[in-house]
């Protein structure tokens, strides 16, 4: 092989690499019996470490066993210790209705052997996968054909071949993404410095091509062609139409989206602006070089244990999420966001992260007072083993949180399907898409989406949200303008654009809402209820065919920051310092908080630096 710069680098062989596992105690003591920690670390351990068969287990009982022993024990040379995941803080106060969640063991091995591990501790140990998080958005089905096997057809050549070139106003633009649907799948493409992609296929030909999508990086609008006429002897060239052609302002002055004014944003005072509220985004980091997110100054970023990269979002979806939240006020650029004045933490974990760093970024939120949580993670769905397992280890978490104050704000999902985990947790607000004819080109993707019925006023359900019951709101979702790294700005579509409208106006609730000044100011999970239950009562009914979709509504700003808890006439509510209001927890002081969290802490050393 030649020309292609790996004339003299050293081939190595493809190997299967081993899997992450999340290793915890299970909780319930009926599961099983008390496990002898020692003669399971001796006998079935052993053996299993050394490959050989492993017969049943034969375990006397320990009341307490020693489950960091375990993590000493497992590391060898078919075991990695990644990491050791303890609840530290108030995470690890045991309280009536929220106990601490179980410690955590992160470690790769093979499948094989995390099977060994869990049939020989005799269900005193949850085994699960490790799994990747995603982005809560995926491509719509509009246009998805069923995956199709190499070996059903084959060809000694394309069949179609062809390249596509996408213009700008005034220049080709590269990186865009380019969709083509064909008869047998979807394939991708980029295109590069001069605005081109090749495509070829083996099993299509240009009448089987059923569409294709155009999705720029940035400042234009994407556009789907249905049946489209390709030529391939010439460049097939498609000229996109740009943001600001629609919103002729979008770079001179302050804008407000379509979906906050459908929530009426716009009619709020001037100062409603979340100050004092903190709010985390967990998600891929925020470009804080971002004129719009200029604002946000403080993050960890999980996947990497730093405290500094936070601020390098690769994709761009938690700098398009922070920007509809908090996207910075009276700059005369882009879009404001419904809390500009809020604290915003970047909590990266995205797109590199797994289900652990989701359990630190929690831990992180409990350990910082974060107020409101932004949820626009894909989580697990479909495999109801899988969402069992991953929902056991990250649920005490998410429980742990609400019992604390924290308030957690999940995207369904964008799979057409039942709403996906961590949406479908009883201890979040699961928030569901809609969007609105007119606030996008005819032409465009987002044209495409709408399902049947569409209200008069245009507002319909989107075909890739997920839906069920336990979709309590819905948020705009559809061709959602808002701020990606460069300084730049793209139209999104997903719930993963929806969650962030409700969390920015949470923000403003728990910030003007005069209730959570009075009788709802201590951090607890009635803080949390009373929250949820306001931005339900405050929303708009929607007929879409289906409740299951949209939950009680579209929330309405200017009813939400009203009190729903009376005042005496004559009383004055005054807001509390930051430091007053998060001394209330539980009926502890501020005092008392300190000295149990010292000595947790203390207790509890060994957790790696940055989980919280």
């Amino acid at each position: 092989m030649s020309g292609n710069g790996h004339d003299n680098a050293q081939s190595v062989p493809i190997t299967q690499k081993r899997d992450e596992f999340l290793i915890a105690q299970v909780s319930d003591p009926s599961r099983a019996p008390p496990l002898d920690l020692a003669a399971f670390l001796n006998t079935q351990f052993g053996a299993l470490l050394a490959g050989r068969p492993v017969a049943p287990p034969q375990f006397s009982v320990l009341s307490n066993p020693d489950f960091s022993m375990l993590a000493d024990q497992l590391d060898g040379p078919d075991f990695e210790v990644i990491e050791r995941i303890a609840p530290k803080g108030l995470t690890a106060v045991s309280t009536v209705d929220s106990p601490p969640p179980p410690q955590l063991i992160v470690a790769r091995m093979s499948p094989e052997k995390a099977e060994s591990l869990k049939s020989t501790s005799g269900g005193r140990f949850l085994v699960t996968a490790n799994p990747p998080l995603l982005m809560a958005d995926a491509q719509s089905t509009a246009f998805a054909a069923a995956f199709q096997a190499p070996s059903v057809g084959n060809s000694v050549g394309a069949m179609l071949a062809f390249t596509i070139e996408v213009l700008g106003e005034t220049a080709p633009l590269p990186n865009t993404q380019i969709y083509v649907y064909g008869s047998t799948g979807t394939t991708q493409g980029i295109t590069d410095q001069n605005g081109r992609a090749s495509f070829s296929f083996a099993q299509e030909t240009a009448s089987t091509i059923r569409g294709i999508m155009i999705q720029p990086a940035h400042s234009y609008w994407n556009i789907l062609i249905r049946r489209p006429a390709l030529s391939e002897t010439t460049v097939n060239s498609i000229q996109l139409r740009s943001l600001v052609s629609t919103f002729g302002n979008l770079l001179t002055q302050d804008n407000f989206g379509w979906g906050q004014r459908a929530m009426r944003l716009d009619k709020l005072p001037a100062d409603y602006r979340g100050q004092g509220i903190k709010i985390a985004v967990i998600d891929s980091g925020i470009d804080a070089s971002h004129r719009d997110l200029s604002n946000v100054r403080t993050g960890f970023d999980f996947p990497r244990s730093n405290a500094n990269t936070w601020r390098v979002d690769s994709i761009g979806h938690g700098s398009h999420c922070a920007g509809i939240i908090s996207g910075v006020a009276d700059n005369a650029f882009g879009v404001r966001g419904f809390a500009p004045d809020a604290e915003v933490h970047a909590l990266r974990v995205l797109p590199e992260g797994r289900a652990d760093d989701l359990v630190k970024a929690l831990q992180y939120c409990i350990d910082h007072d974060i107020d409101v949580v932004n949820l626009s993670l894909g989580g697990v769905g479909g495999d109801p083993q899988a969402i069992a397992e991953i929902s056991s280890i990250v649920e005490p978490y998410l429980s742990k949180a609400k019992s604390l104050g924290v308030a957690c704000i999940a995207a369904a999902g964008n799979s057409s399907g039942p709403v996906l985990y961590p949406a479908s947790s009883p201890n979040v607000l699961t928030v569901s898409a809609i969007g609105k004819v007119g606030e996008f080109p005819a032409d465009s993707y987002h044209a495409s989406l709408p399902l049947t019925p569409v209200q008069a006023d245009g507002v319909f359900f989107p075909r890739f949200s997920c839906f069920g019951p336990e979709v309590e709101v819905a948020g705009p979702g559809v061709a959602i303008v808002s701020s990606v790294p460069g300084n730049v700005f793209v139209a999104w579509d997903g719930t993963s654009m929806a969650a962030p409208h409700i969390t920015g106006l949470a923000a403003l609730v728990l910030a003007h809402n005069p209730d959570f000044t009075s009788q709802y100011q201590a951090r607890n999970a009635a803080r949390v209820d009373h929250l949820f239950s306001i931005l339900r009562q405050s929303a708009q009914p929607l007929n879409l065919g289906d409740p299951t979709r949209s939950g009680a509504g579209l929330p309405d700003a200017v009813a939400a920051v009203q009190p729903r808890v009376a005042v005496s006439q004559g009383a004055s509510v005054q807001r509390p310092t930051p430091s007053a209001a998060r001394a209330e927890s539980g009926g502890l002081t501020a005092a008392q908080i300190a000295d149990l969290t010292q000595r947790i802490a203390a207790a509890l050393q060994g957790a790696r630096p940055g989980g919280g």
